[in-house]
């Protein structure tokens, strides 16, 4: 079960005791990234397509909700999102490398 954020809430609201919040350990680093058109870039969607390495790797979530056909503009805010993924990693180190580089292994296709 879920910690009891909203009954701690209550509590603390009625001055009654809170109760305790436990913390599972978690292996690894985990990220998340926000997909979107680069800047100066948009057109018209074609395919999203991530290095089948980084893929088997290090994706654990995948939700692309563009679909092929799509309008694409530039980034400026949350609603221009293509979709977004969670990406899990051993090591600090490997996180900022590989995240560092991914220009190189995800390719937003776009048609003018």
């Amino acid at each position: 079960m879920g910690a009891p954020l909203i009954e701690n809430e209550i509590r603390s609201a009625l001055s009654l005791p809170l109760l305790k919040i436990s913390s599972h350990e978690i292996k690894g680093h985990w990220c998340e990234m926000v997909l979107h058109a680069r800047t100066k870039h948009e057109g018209v969607l074609q395919s999203i397509t991530i290095d089948n390495e980084i893929m088997q790797k290090y994706v654990k979530v995948l939700d692309i909700t563009a679909q092929p056909g799509d309008v694409v503009r530039p980034f400026t805010g949350a609603n221009m999102s293509l979709g977004n993924m969670f990406l899990h990693f051993d090591t600090r180190e490997e996180l900022d490398e590989i995240m560092s580089h991914s220009c190189d292994w995800l390719k937003i296709h776009l048609r003018e």
